[in-house]
This record gives C-alpha cells, structure tokens and sequence, in this order.
C-alpha cells in the first residue's frame, strides 16, 4: 500500500507518463527466424490471394476469393456464399474467435506476438526502419540529433518506403472487392471509383502511422485483446517467464560478477545486461513479470539464451514454462511435458467446440441444394372470389438459381385441389404446374395466381414445390397457407425495419451503458490503488491528513545508486534518521532493510553493497518526533 505522501503529490505521481520511444535491437535465433516465416507467409497470402483465379464458368468472377458487394456474393475457390447464407460466414467468425482463445489459453498472446496484423505491418517497419538508420545505437542517435541534411534525407527515404508500404497494403485490400486485373487498369488509367481512392488512401494513411508511429501503444493502449486474455490465461498457459529462481540475485557484468563470486557474494544466471530489455518491440522488461506489454514474441528468448552461451550458464533462463511448472520448478520437482501442457480440459473443450462448429459447417456445405424458393402471399386482396365461384389466392415467388448455368424448373403444389398460372398466362391455360427459366446465378421474380374451389376450411396449408427439370433434379419446396374468403386475418411479418430497430436499440444501450460506466469511473476514481477497498476507505482522511502535515515540513529525498552503494540526499532536514526497506517488483526476493550510515551533510550511505536489479525503496525520515515517509525506485 502507498505511503501516504504518495497518495496526493500530483508534483511527483502522474498517472500518465509521457511515451518512451522504441528502438528495439535486431537478434538472430530460432524465434527470430520463425518470426520471419510467419511474416512471409501472412504478407504473402494478403498481397497474392486476389491475384489468383478459379475458373467457374462463363457466368461467374474468375476470381479465387472475392467479396462481390454489387452482386451481394461471396467466392472463396469452389465455394460461392449467398446474402442467405451469411451464417457460414458467421460460422468461420465464432471459429476464429474459439480459435484465438484456444491458442492464448495453450500458448498465451501467440497470435499478437506472431500473426497479428499490428505485429506483422510493425516487424516490417522496423526491419526498413534498420535498413535506412541502422541498428538499435544508430537509431537512437540519430533521433537524439539536430536535424541536418544526413537527417532529414533518411527521414524522407524511410517515410517513403514506409508509404510504399502503406499504398501496397490499401490497394491490395481493395482488390478483394473487385476483380483485380480491372481495378488495377481502371486505377492506373484514373477511372476507378471514388471510393477505390479513398479506401486506398485511409489504409494507407493508417498503416503509416499505426506501423511506423504508433507501433506499441496499439498493442498496449488501443487494442482490447491485451485486456481479454486475462479471462483466456491459467496458470497451466504457456508464457513467456523470466525464471526468478534462477536468475535473482542478479550479477553487474560479467566482470563485476567474477568480483562478486570472489567475494563469495551470492549471484544468480542473470548479470543484468539488459539484452532482453533492448531487443522487445515493446520495450518493457519480462523479469519484471507478466505485463500487458509483453506480446509474446518471444525475441527476449533468443537474446538471454545468446548471452548464457557467452557464459556458460544454462539456456532459458528466459522460456516459455507455466505458473504451475513454475512452481514445481523452484522447488526443484520435474516439470510436466509440452504434450501434458497441451491436452488438458479447457484446450480440448475448446478444441472440440472448434471441431464441431467446422465439422457442421462442412456438413451443410456438402449437402446444401443450390436452388431456393422463396413464396409470400399478397396482401392486398388476401382472396378474391372468381365469376365460377373459385377462389383466387396471388402469391410471389422468388426461385433462386445458384448454380453458374441457365436451368429450367418446373413449380407445384400440394395440399389442395387448385390451378396455376403467372402474368404471362391466361386462367384458361392454367395448370397444376408451371415451367420456368431462370439465368445462371440469378434470382426469378414472378407472380403466381391459384385458384381453388371454395369448399372445405377457410384456411388450407399448402406446399410449393419447385424442380429441377434436368438431371440433377434438385428440389425445393416453401410451406405456405391458402387463405379462403371468410379469413380476413393478416400474419404479422418481421421484415428489415423490425432487425434495424432491434439492432440500433441494442447498440444504443450498449453505448449508454459504457458512457454511464466510464462516467462514475472518472468521476469517482481517486488514483488509489489498495489490494481491500473497504480497509482503504476507513484509512483514506488519516492519509490524507498525514500527507499535508508532511508536505507542511518541506522534506524531500532523493536516491540513486552510485557504485554499488545506495545514496540518499535530503532536502529541508538535517540530523535525521534515515531507515530504507528495499522491495524486489516481483515479490520473488524478500524484503530487505538497507542499513544507512550519515555521509555527510544532508547525505546518507548505504553501509553494505546494494544487491543488483530494480528495487522500490520505502524511506523513513524522522527527526524528533517528526516523521516523513517515501516511496523511490532505483536500480542497482
């Protein structure tokens, strides 16, 4: 819990801090290059896949994969999805997202560390980024320097290749829209359509400057997987873990560790070299533990298992373990094996729901029929009543031909003793069915008239047949209801205007919802952090009351390390006692209390060496009966 003069200096506690800029080290190793592999692969399929093409015929696109918004289709290779058959797409959607929980609950943020878009556009960004300012040392410095001519021209080399990119990556998009080799004509001649150059335009825009800007803060603040997967992880999920057991207490160097193993000091594998720190995209510290930041890119992997080579210690002080084989680990216990990690209940629940909703996807594509019939009575008579005495019913049909060539059918019904004939036909020449061509890959509209005898219940249901009068023979019949003349009832129908009301209102409370949420948490969040609110809360007036009195004695301290001995500096107290318990932010080393000797003037010295890493400080100053309390961080 924070002292209580942390609680209300905004002077030193922000609670948002200015973004450290990214220059991440370039690293060799198995990670590395499977990292490679996987951009190659995913750049590959996005800027090839609408290049290629899959014959269907003379009366449908040429095109592999293709979303055809103008005709309301969808092509993927032999598979042709219709505006009615939007759930296999809904399908393919609840199959990517058990996919990805089933990866983060097996393997932890794979996805993002690997095949996610931001990732991917990001690694190629910074390897043009290397090729133009060189490695991790070149790039910082020249972000440090003045601009001068060397530069402003790398600057311009590197944005250009950067909108290279960024073009490359909208167009490529909006050739899966339409058929490419024509959109690619029409664009280089200037005849595409508006919307073709702003969609271009917006992607590329936003590649720019999520890839070659942002980079990071997408992972960290913009995207809501980060926040997801806390749900998706358990402590038998891979991840990347800095073995603490192992590594703690860390060495300064490998010539100061040969001193300290001279000394007889206790050491760990670690010798703080920071290499894992410099090759992360993120720029975050794994041995600080698990974090958001971490993408699970593994890089830092391949960076320690280098530097224990260089050693002589063990490889993967830095891996991919679990808390639970973390736990058997540090007390010496064999761990499980990769297998033993993988098949366990939730991976292969999740697999099998996987597996089921794929399978049953398959089932209805295999067996799906490719002609639909569609029929709805009008509305407007219900009936009317014929010279002979018969009731007329009228009715719209819509025969769907979802095949890529013309075909005949053959339209009757069942249930009731009637006749049919369409707008092209007189009552004369009515049958008890009715033939109809329709195009390849086209809807038929037609009016349908039926006839009947008016005997028997007032309302009959009936069945609409179409067929196929060709080899297949394929068949599909529509359930509808005849309405006699004593039957005035309308059936009520859901039609666009009820599911736009449906999905507005739903949305709209959504938005109300969140806007109402983030309005208490702003409103009533103090900045606080306590691990029992309830506790806190009866506490919080005393911290608060402790905090001014403090502020009104005009102390302050800071800390450093300077060697290997930590110094404190006071202001505004002197002869003063000074008492430091240093805390490990990972909770894996004990607390330890610094014995502090004066050193001067408004200086103290640590009397015994300060053991390596990061640490937070709890510093307690008192003079008489006044007393001050702080919290520093340093790193020794």
């Amino acid at each position: 819990m924070q002292a209580a003069d942390d609680l209300t200096n905004r002077a030193r506690n922000r609670y948002f801090e200015k973004r450290k800029k990214v220059f991440p080290r370039q690293i060799d190793g198995p990670f590395r290059r499977f990292k490679w592999l996987v951009m190659l692969v995913t750049l590959t399929i996005y800027y090839v896949t609408p290049w290629l093409r899959w014959d269907r015929g003379p009366h449908a696109p040429s095109q592999a994969v293709l979303v055809d918004l103008a005709h309301r289709r969808f092509y993927m290779f032999s598979i042709e999805i219709w505006p009615h058959e939007f759930y296999y797409v809904a399908g393919l959607l609840i199959m990517a997202a058990i996919g990805l929980f089933l990866v983060t609950s097996a393997v932890g943020r794979a996805w993002c560390g690997y095949a996610c878009p931001q990732t991917v556009w990001t690694d190629l960004f910074q390897h043009i980024e290397r090729f133009v300012d060189g490695d991790r040392n070149a790039q910082r410095k020249l972000d440090e320097a003045p601009w001068s001519a060397l530069k402003v021209t790398k600057r311009l080399i590197k944005w250009t290749l950067w909108l290279i990119v960024g073009v490359l990556t909208g167009g490529a998009w909006i050739f899966y829209f339409a058929d490419a080799p024509t959109l690619f004509q029409q664009l280089m001649h200037g005849d595409a359509p508006r919307i073709a150059y702003l969609t271009i335009g917006t992607l590329t825009a936003t590649t720019f400057i999520f890839g070659g800007f942002m980079r990071e803060q997408v992972c960290i603040y913009m995207c809501p997987w980060p926040r997801i997967q806390g749900a998706m992880l358990d402590e038998q999920s891979l991840v990347v873990t800095y073995k603490g057991w192992r590594g703690e207490p860390r060495g300064r160097g490998v010539k100061r560790r040969e001193e300290d193993a001279a000394a007889l000091l206790p050491q760990g594998d670690c010798i703080d070299c920071m290499a894992c720190v410099a090759v992360c995209p993120t720029g975050i510290d794994i041995r600080e533990g698990p974090q958001i930041g971490c993408i699970t890119c593994a890089l830092c992997i391949d960076a320690c298992d280098q530097v224990m080579d260089k050693i002589g210690k063990p490889r993967k002080l830095i891996g991919y373990t679990t808390i639970a084989d973390e736990r058997l680990a540090r007390s010496g216990q064999p761990t499980r094996t990769p297998l033993q990690r993988l098949l366990r209940l939730r991976t292969l629940l999740y697999l099998s729901v996987w597996v089921a909703i794929g399978a049953a996807l398959l089932f209805t594509l295999g067996t799906r029929e490719r002609i639909e019939l569609d029929v709805a009575q009008s509305r407007n008579p219900v009936w009317i009543r014929l010279s002979d005495g018969q009731v007329r019913n009228s009715y719209t049909i819509k025969l769907r031909n979802m095949e890529n060539r013309a075909r005949r059918y053959e339209l009757s019904v069942r249930g009731i003793d009637g006749r049919m004939w369409n707008q092209e036909m007189s009552r004369q020449a009515a049958t008890p069915t009715v033939t109809f061509e329709v195009e390849p890959d086209s809807v038929l509209k037609q009016s349908i008239y039926l006839a009947a005898p008016d005997t028997g219940p007032t309302q009959t249901p009936i069945l609409f047949t179409a067929r196929a009068l060709d080899e297949d023979g394929d068949r599909r019949s529509a359930r509808h209801a005849s309405n006699g003349r004593r039957n005035k009832r309308m059936n009520q129908r859901f039609t666009g205007y009820h599911a736009t009301a449906i999905l507005v209102g739903f949305f709209a409370l959504v938005i109300a919802v969140n806007l109402t949420m983030a309005r208490l948490a702003t409103s009533t969040f103090g900045g606080v952090l306590a691990e029992n609110g309830y506790v806190a809360s009866q506490d919080y007036n005393r911290w608060i009351a402790e905090s001014a009195a403090q502020d009104r004695l005009g102390w302050d301290v800071a800390a450093r390390v300077e060697g290997n001995r930590l110094i404190l500096d006071t202001k505004g107290v002197s002869h003063a006692v000074a008492n430091v318990v240093a805390e490990h932010p990972l909770g894996q080393v004990d607390d330890r209390r610094i014995p502090m000797v004066v050193a001067g003037t408004n200086h103290f010295r640590s009397a015994d060496a300060m053991p390596s890493g990061r640490w937070k400080l709890r510093i307690t100053l008192q003079q008489g009966n006044s007393e001050a309390r702080y919290l520093r961080e340093v790193r020794s």
